[in-house]
């Protein structure tokens, strides 16, 4: 499969250390070999069917953003976000024994993102970062009874946190993550 993904970003700044940012983009994901071709039966006698036919599933997205230095090595940075996806994939129960892979919904997520760093002199970075994001079923042909409910596999809230260490050749990071 094959998708145009036009993208276009613009960025301001308005002072030395404030940076304002904006854009907007297309975005795709093919279905995977095994959503296209796949077919098994499960030891309890239920067939998950894969579909030659699926369509990739669509992203339109924008956001806005802005960066603030504060002092030497340190700046903070915010922005707010909306996806508008078409074309989900998911399986339609079709009997109590048989499901199959088909494009059915249409979803959206709008969220926020906070960060801070500090950096010291040029080896060493510390930073944190918030995104909260709210994602939900807009259409869902195979499953309607999950129309308004919350997408799955999009965690609501997520904090990272870590260092980065680089000398010379040598680089080191630890990053911790927190999924809720």
């Amino acid at each position: 499969a094959s998708s145009f993904s036009p993208k276009a970003a613009i960025v301001y700044k308005p002072f030395e250390k404030t940076s304002l940012r904006t854009s907007v983009g297309k975005a795709f994901r093919p279905p995977t070999v095994y959503e296209l071709y796949r077919t098994w039966t499960t030891s309890g006698g239920v067939t998950y069917a894969g579909n030659p036919d699926l369509k990739p599933e669509t992203t339109t997205s924008w956001d806005i953003g802005i960066e603030q230095g504060l002092w030497k090595g340190a700046k903070i940075k915010a922005a707010y976000f909306e996806n508008y996806m078409k074309d989900l994939i998911y399986r339609k129960t079709v009997s109590p024994t048989y499901r199959e892979s088909i494009n059915a919904g249409k979803a959206e997520s709008k969220g926020v993102e906070i960060e801070a760093e500090q950096r010291f002199d040029k080896w060493l970075r510390l930073f944190a970062n918030f995104t909260y994001t709210y994602a939900k079923i807009k259409e869902n042909d195979a499953k309607p009874e999950t129309e308004g409910k919350r997408l799955t596999n999009m965690p609501e809230r997520m904090f990272n946190a870590g260092v980065e260490f680089e000398k010379g050749l040598f680089f080191a990071s630890l990053t911790g993550r927190y999924v809720l």
